[in-house]
């Protein structure tokens, strides 16, 4: 073979290995590592998460959840007491005791 030869494939053969390099790089690894990190992150994010869930279960009277149901249900004692006074409102004005 001709040294001009044996250059030229030296060449291709350095490119293709730089191609596949990359190729492996590109579409293995980077989505490796994003996969890893990715999981590592909700790792660490489980302790929070559970303490968070707490929030929602009654637990007689310091939780979110029993915040809400406590709002809730002065609405909708609220929400009888106007009703009960719009009836006795309406009625003073049509003269109906």
């Amino acid at each position: 073979m001709h040294p001009v030869d044996d250059l030229a494939l030296t060449i291709g053969l350095l490119a293709g290995i730089a191609v596949g390099l990359y190729s492996i790089w590109r579409y293995l690894l980077t989505p490796l590592w994003k996969f890893i990190v990715g999981v590592v992150a909700m790792s660490e994010a489980v302790p929070t998460l559970l303490d968070m869930s707490h929030e929602f279960h009654p637990n007689e009277g310091t939780s979110l959840r029993d915040v809400v149901d406590s709002i809730s249900t002065k609405v909708d004692a609220t929400t009888i007491r106007l009703a009960n006074i719009e009836q006795q409102l309406e009625q003073r004005i049509t003269g109906q005791q």
